[in-house]
């Protein structure tokens, strides 16, 4: 399952590891650069985004293979803020740099960090350190530090990551077909380049420019225009065409359910739950979209949102006049709404725009609940030793990689630890239970002593 983070849990990870070596059990060439982005990408707890062994100038084409959005340098665009960026390193070498932007300079110049950039003899067995550094990219490609003894490369693109960023009262706005393929002017006209983007609908149709939408805008969402009505098996067809045509991995996929429901209403509600449940079990969060009193009338909405809490994307509109900005007169006030689409019109000719009401950072579960149950799966670095399990506080060995992966299914993080550090772990965890032991031990000799201590004193006393 795709586990999405904030950029800035993104950049605190990677500022913790400045000045590691840090290393993978998937690589036996110790501190690569491709270790720091497939270790804070894949064992760090934040993406679950597989880059195990692979050279870096791979990177892009592998992004592209887990559905993430790409970007090839064409001489004029730079590397966002959070991206992971490739370059060739010819003539020293074929196999690439890889490394994360972690911020934007205002003389032009951007903050990286990177490992194996030493230049140490044993660069090539052993790797090097992760570093922060300046770095200038010019429009012919050459990405170059600023005072550090490194060779320049040629920069060939970058990925961006599925992070969570929308936060109480963002913007973004939601097109389809209508709207053309490159957002770009439309995304600086609405003052938002958060997008929601029709994929689908029902099980015949596939918008000719969603992928241009995408790679033009920051995609947070898909949506799909249900035809299902109130048939459970026509409702799983079409999520699975729906996920089957994504043209990359983002948090959020919606039911657009705004038409041709049946006069049943707890069969629409099944369909529609049907629907939301096949986005789930492939790794997205669902999200039903429509009218209050649509959705009022034809499905009972507190099914959807015992099992989905905050789910709701509402359409609610004073009138057809463009509003850039809410009226909060006529908000729909529908207890889980997530999101509220607050006009038609956010541009002159018609855009729908919307305005966040539940921080998408928010989980959708109870935050104690979630501390209650957060298990780990765990592995020392080397891979040396076995892996062990931490399961409601319980430790135990592990046999398959089975029950590694059922572990991380059910929301287990994987821990990967220094050999030392994971010997320490396993010795706490048997010295805390002898710990145990000894202090209700040691408790109950007190116990025992008390009531000697209280008998001797009350002997030959009688009770009145």
């Amino acid at each position: 399952m795709l586990k999405v983070t904030s950029q800035t849990q993104l950049l605190n990870t990677l500022d913790s590891l400045v000045g590691q070596r840090v290393t993978v059990p998937t690589n036996p060439y110790g501190g690569q650069c491709v270790s720091l982005v497939d270790y804070v990408l894949q064992y760090a707890g934040l993406f679950n985004l597989n880059f195990s062994y692979l050279n870096a100038i791979d990177g892009l084409d592998r992004a592209e293979s887990l559905g993430l959005k790409v970007t090839r340098f064409n001489g004029a665009n730079n590397p966002p803020v959070g991206s992971v960026w490739v370059t060739n390193c010819l003539p020293y070498h074929q196999f690439g740099h890889i490394g994360f932007v972690v911020a934007e300079n205002p003389d032009g110049t951007v903050t990286t960090i990177e490992q194996n950039i030493d230049g140490n003899a044993d660069c090539l067995e052993n790797g090097g350190w992760t570093r922060k550094v300046t770095r200038n990219l010019d429009s012919a490609g050459n990405f170059s530090y600023i005072d550090w003894n490194a060779p320049s490369q040629q920069m060939v693109g970058w990925f961006e990551l599925p992070f969570d960023g929308m936060t109480e009262n963002a913007y973004f706005i939601d097109v389809s077909a209508y709207q053309p393929g490159d957002l770009t002017s439309i995304c600086s006209a609405s003052g938002t380049n958060n997008t929601v983007i029709k994929v689908t609908e029902g099980t015949g149709w596939v918008s000719p420019v969603a992928t241009q939408q995408t790679n033009t805008s920051n995609c947070i969402g898909y949506y799909h225009f249900a035809r299902f009505g109130g048939d459970v098996t026509t409702a799983q067809a079409e999520a699975n065409y729906f996920i089957g045509s994504l043209p990359s991995h983002p948090r959020y996929l919606v039911c657009d359910y705004e038409d041709g429901a049946s006069g049943d209403k707890q069969a629409n509600t099944n369909a529609v739950l049907a629907f939301m449940d096949v986005c789930k079990a492939n790794g997205f969060e669902p999200i039903y979209y429509s009218y209050k009193p649509y959705t009022l009338a034809n499905v009972y909405v507190d099914q959807i949102t015992a099992r989905y809490p905050n789910s709701l994307w509402i359409a609610a509109y004073p009138d057809y006049e463009v509003r850039p900005e809410p009226y909060w007169g006529v908000y729909p006030n529908m207890e889980h709404t997530r999101w509220w689409q607050f006009t038609s019109t956010g541009l002159a000719g018609g855009l729908d725009k919307n305005v966040v009401i539940i921080n998408d950072g928010d989980s959708l579960v109870n935050k104690k609940e979630e501390e209650d149950i957060m298990n780990f799966v765990v592995r020392s670095e080397s891979g040396k030793e076995g892996w062990v399990a931490v399961v409601n506080g319980r430790v135990f060995g592990i046999g398959s990689m089975g029950t590694v992966d059922a572990l991380e299914a059910t929301g287990a993080k994987r821990l990967q630890l220094e050999d030392a550090d994971f010997e320490r772990f396993l010795y706490s965890q048997s010295n805390d239970a002898e710990a145990v032991s000894k202090a209700i031990n040691e408790a109950s000799a007190s116990v025992v002593k008390a009531i000697e201590e209280r008998a001797q004193a009350t002997q030959g006393q009688t009770g009145v």
